[in-house]
């Protein structure tokens, strides 16, 4: 008998594709700084590009599978010497194991070379076909496949045939991100990065209650420990504290919200527990760089490459 209930992580791990785009940039195009909500993992078909992720500099060309963790900032420089275009597919999802993100817990590689073209070929060819079927279930919907610049539309409403062909998009996406984890599997480590049970719960609680008045108090009791022994793990875990570890789940949401949803900036601040709109954007903007207006409207260019 199957009864996968005794598997702990069983209703934990969750995968969803947000976007999957087909890129080609000229050499001398530079891919201004940026960082974003979700898992951003690029396929290079061809041509080559510096490109600085979190503080390293790397030389990305065909063949390479580029991983960037959440909230991982990268810049993409130009190519003086290259006459060829940068093309890649780039796919954002969001994969977690509980509130923890996967590809820190797993430390996954942010970049592992292909060499061999028949490993190589299955990969764009399974990568194009996700493409493909993605571009196909936007289209039934009526919905532009293309990045807009303008206007990003939603539809909340799915016939059963549109759920349908939903879940058949996230099962391919299910399949390619298992083909990269057993491609990369002999760099992982045996066991994912252990943490705290009371910090799971912690965490777990804080990404359930985002919009809620969140204390230090508040979050000591939900793990049974003092306020000063909570700081204490925090900060060995994350390296922040707790409230700053809220504030930081608080922005990261409020991103997904300003590109996932045509909510306004007011009930948005609400939504991620802020009082008012000037108080979000003020903690917006020195987190990350730019205001909520200016990050929803940047990243709405289809012109800069993801």
């Amino acid at each position: 008998m199957g009864y996968l209930t005794k598997i702990k992580q069983l209703n934990e791990l969750r995968l969803t594709l947000k976007w999957i785009y087909e890129w080609k940039l000229p050499p001398e195009h530079e891919l201004f700084k940026a960082s974003f909500p979700s898992t951003v993992i690029w396929v290079i078909l061809e041509g080559q590009k510096k490109v600085q992720i979190g503080e390293v500099l790397y030389e990305l060309k065909s063949g390479d599978i580029v991983i960037i963790p959440p909230l991982t900032s990268r810049t993409g420089f130009q190519e003086k010497a290259s006459n060829s275009d940068f093309h890649y597919i780039t796919l954002a999802a969001d994969i977690h194991v509980g509130s923890l993100d996967f590809v820190k817990l797993y430390a996954m590689p942010v970049v592992y070379q292909i060499e061999e073209q028949e490993i190589w070929l299955p990969v764009v060819e399974r990568t194009y076909h996700l493409l493909k079927q993605s571009d196909q279930l936007l289209e039934s919907m009526q919905l532009d496949s293309q990045w807009n610049k303008d206007v990003t539309e939603f539809t909340s409403e799915l016939s059963t045939l549109q759920t349908i062909e939903l879940l058949d998009v996230q099962r391919l996406f299910y399949e390619w991100f298992l083909q990269l984890c057993r491609l990369v599997s002999s760099l992982l480590p045996e066991q994912p990065i252990q943490t705290d049970k009371r910090l799971r719960e912690v965490c777990e609680y804080i990404h359930r209650n985002i919009g809620g008045h969140l204390t230090p108090s508040h979050l000591a009791a939900v793990a049974y420990v003092s306020e000063s022994h909570l700081r204490l793990l925090f900060r060995k875990a994350f390296g922040n504290s707790p409230m700053e570890y809220v504030l930081k789940a608080r922005i990261k949401h409020a991103r997904e919200l300003l590109l996932d949803s045509e909510n306004s900036l007011g009930e948005i601040a609400r939504r991620v527990g802020f009082d008012n709109t000037s108080k979000f954007s003020r903690h917006f903007s020195k987190l990350e760089g730019l205001s909520p207006r200016d990050y929803r409207k940047q990243f709405q260019n289809p012109g800069k490459g993801h």
